[in-house]
């Protein structure tokens, strides 16, 4: 899976392309711990992402509970 962030002023994209799954979501989880410092706005793009399981999903739910989207 590829992870791509454009943050402006507040507003944080993140893009995925490729598998969310129970391989590559622990590398999404690490990268959303360190991104969201400072965004007020999170935008996700999934135009390119192929496939989501529950792990994918659980780390999604994660970081909406913590930041409040």
């Amino acid at each position: 899976m590829t992870i791509t962030k454009n943050l402006e002023g507040e507003k944080l994209t993140i893009a995925l392309e490729g598998r969310l799954d129970t391989v590559t979501s622990p590398d999404l989880e690490s990268e959303l711990k360190t991104a969201l410092e400072g965004a007020k706005e999170l935008i996700m793009d999934f135009t390119k992402l192929e496939y989501i399981s529950s792990a994918g999903l659980r780390v999604l739910l994660s970081a909406h509970k913590k930041n409040g989207w």
